[in-house]
């Protein structure tokens, strides 16, 4: 799970003066949305954010304007109402010019955008807000730039440029303060793009770096420390390493209930990480029951149309799948699909995959012509987010190929297993 970078902005200092009540009467619900946010109540901060924004929309004050739309935004991606949180973060960052807290709102904008794998807008937000810090010359909001477009290289597939960015940004803190709390961040993201590419030895010594940083500047029993055990808890699960990785799991989760109570969405997401983990150490009944309970929570706090309520669908149809429960399956990962298909915007991963699994669903269940329409879907899904040689585009192309050979179409599957074979190749040579 990636640290979220989104940022709300508190006591930014103002060029600009408060002129009257109607300054004073948003500054005071700002405070509440952001208190309501800090426990988790997104949905009452949202009703806070939307007045606060309504009020300061009556002032002259202009800072207060792009604060308000900009901390409105935050909690809208948050919620999974991308469309929204664009159109006030573009408003925030028309109101401040090119400043430095037009800058966080480029960041905020940035990860909405890489959140709907618009990757190109998001790094060219990241780039944008980069010159407007190095001209500031403040390097720890250099930093955390720098962290930010880390990130989103590496969900573009720019490995190198990713590593660059984000060793720029651990060297720009470290020449600061080796011990600086604000360093964890980039050390985990430097650990997730390890682990990304099974480099799990340095990924491990790079969280454990993380958390040591956590434990001595904010505690062990801080969110953001239950966030580096799960990601921990995750490198040693993608080792196969399960006994280590379930205490993990487990102590992270147990954090964020004592934190945030038990229907809070990152006590959500901990449920699905430690249920995907039983799954794959092959104790089913208990992954079942874990990534089942995560449903309704996700549900209640992100609402029943958020990706993240599609993802926890999609991975109960693979228990389900895995486990021969096709007739179960195949409603979860129609759901998880209606949920992506009715988001606006382009294709994402997420819903290429989950075309991919319903195809395979279709296979074992022999509707063959339905699988092949599945197939086809998640290909350009694929294809339009990763190119058309990207691993992901080969294992398509060779379940398509499959597809069509059930269906006797003997020539045309032969050309895509050829076409496969050649994608497979091209993407490894990356």
């Amino acid at each position: 799970m990636k640290l979220a970078l989104m940022a709300i902005l508190c006591g930014m200092a103002s060029p600009y003066v408060c002129l009257g009540a109607p300054a004073d009467d948003a500054e005071a619900l700002l405070i509440e949305a952001n208190a309501l946010r800090g426990r988790g109540d997104y949905k009452a901060a949202l009703g806070k954010y939307r007045a606060a924004l309504a009020v300061a929309e009556t002032s002259p004050n202009q800072d207060l304007r792009a604060k308000a739309a900009n901390n409105l935004a935050v909690t809208e991606q948050a919620l999974g109402d991308f469309d929204s949180a664009s159109q006030h973060l573009k408003q925030a960052i028309e109101l401040w010019g090119d400043s430095v807290p037009a800058s966080s709102a480029m960041i905020n904008l940035a990860e909405v955008h890489r959140q709907l794998d618009r990757l190109d807008e998001a790094v060219g937000l990241y780039q944008r807000a980069l010159k407007i810090r190095e001209k500031a010359g403040e390097p720890r909001a250099l930093a955390t730039a720098l962290n930010g477009l880390g990130v989103t290289l590496k969900a573009a597939g720019r490995m190198e440029e990713a590593r660059r960015s984000l060793l720029r940004a651990v060297g720009l803190i470290e020449e600061l303060d080796p011990t600086d709390a604000l360093l964890a961040a980039p050390l985990n993201n430097l650990a997730e793009l390890h682990r990304g590419q099974k480099e799990y030895a340095e990924a491990e010594a790079l969280y454990r770096r993380c958390l040591a940083i956590r434990e001595r500047t904010i505690g062990l029993e801080h969110p953001d420390s239950a966030a580096t055990m799960n990601n921990l808890a995750a490198t040693l699960h993608g080792q196969g390493d399960f006994e280590r990785a379930e205490p993990l799991y487990r102590e992270s989760l147990r954090i964020r209930r004592k934190v945030f109570g038990p229907a809070h969405q990152t006590v959500g997401i901990a449920m699905n990480n430690l249920g995907t983990m039983l799954r794959a150490a092959g104790r089913s009944q208990e992954a079942e029951e874990m990534i089942r309970s995560s449903l309704p929570v996700l549900e209640k706090t992100l609402g029943t149309a958020h990706p993240t309520v599609a993802s926890v669908a999609n991975n109960l149809g693979e228990l389900y799948a895995s486990a021969g429960r096709l007739a179960e399956a195949e409603p979860m990962y129609r759901r998880a699909l209606e949920i992506h298909r009715l988001r606006s915007g382009p294709p994402m991963t997420e819903s290429a995959a989950i075309q991919r699994n319903l195809g395979m669903l279709f296979m074992a269940q022999e509707k063959y012509k339905a699988a092949e329409v599945m197939f086809r879907e998640s290909l350009a899904s694929y294809q339009r987010i990763r190119g058309a040689d990207s691993a992901e585009s080969a294992d398509v192309i060779q379940a398509l190929a499959m597809a069509c050979l059930r269906q006797g179409r003997n020539s045309e599957a032969g050309a895509l297993f050829r076409r496969a074979e050649q994608a497979g190749i091209q993407s490894a040579l990356r």
